[in-house]
């Protein structure tokens, strides 16, 4: 299945550098996590926003990947089975959900730094962990 119209290296070559970015997106993602799971000094409110855009942009390559890169290597089934996976994996549906919930990510951490920056000794003003599990469930 071509997704690319024009030539076989053009093809090649998207295709490509959508897998190294995949690659370097899902490393550099989960390293992010470990580091805040298995560090308890690195357990900050900031940290966990951080955790919360590490995972929507992981779940962006899942399945971007899903949508470029496999149909190339693999058939894409017929039938009931081809619309359930249409539905859920190369449908886009989880990419835009993904990537919305990473420009909630950044926007919550503005607006996190600008409280920091703005009102650095007022207590009342920081995000409690209690506050950013609200938010990263509402994200």
């Amino acid at each position: 299945m071509s997704l690319y119209k024009y030539s076989e290296a053009t093809q090649i070559g998207i295709t490509a550098a959508f897998c190294i970015l995949v690659i370097v997106d899902l490393i550099g993602n989960t390293l992010v996590c470990l580091v805040v799971y298995r560090n308890r000094i690195m357990r900050t409110p900031m940290n966990y926003l951080l955790v919360n855009l590490a995972a929507s942009d992981i779940t962006v390559a899942i399945f971007i990947a899903a949508r470029y890169i496999f149909p190339l290597l693999f058939e894409h089934p017929k039938g009931r089975a081809g619309d359930v996976v249409c539905q859920l994996f190369t449908g886009e549906a989880f990419v835009w959900v993904g990537a919305l919930t990473s420009a909630f990510s950044l926007i919550c951490i503005a607006l996190e730094r600008y409280l920091a920056i703005k009102f650095p000794y007022d207590e009342r003003k920081r995000p409690t962990t209690a506050k950013l599990k609200c938010v990263i469930v509402f994200s």
